[in-house]
């Protein structure tokens, strides 16, 4: 795993009706300040393209399917550099 990645499993509140799912709130351990809000469509079989961070906090929610991520350390500093 890449040194400061943290997977968090997500909390869901289920009854007959359906599910309640908790994206994310402010008293969660790995909040720092809200940014901003946005929505992704991938279409089935298709690759969004590589991009390149300096320091970037990204809380990602996969809300309907599946998302594969693919994550690469190029910090010099970092312990897990080249995973």
């Amino acid at each position: 795993m890449i040194e400061g990645v943290l997977i968090s499993k997500l909390k869901q509140i289920c009854d007959e009706r359906g599910k309640v799912m908790h994206m994310f709130r402010c008293d969660d351990p790995a909040f720092e300040q809200f940014g901003e809000v946005y929505f992704s469509l991938v279409r089935p079989r298709a690759i969004k393209g590589w991009n390149r961070h300096s320091k970037m906090t990204i809380n990602l929610a996969v809300v309907m399917g599946k998302a594969k991520m693919v994550l690469y350390d190029s910090r010099e500093e970092s312990l897990t550099r080249g995973e």
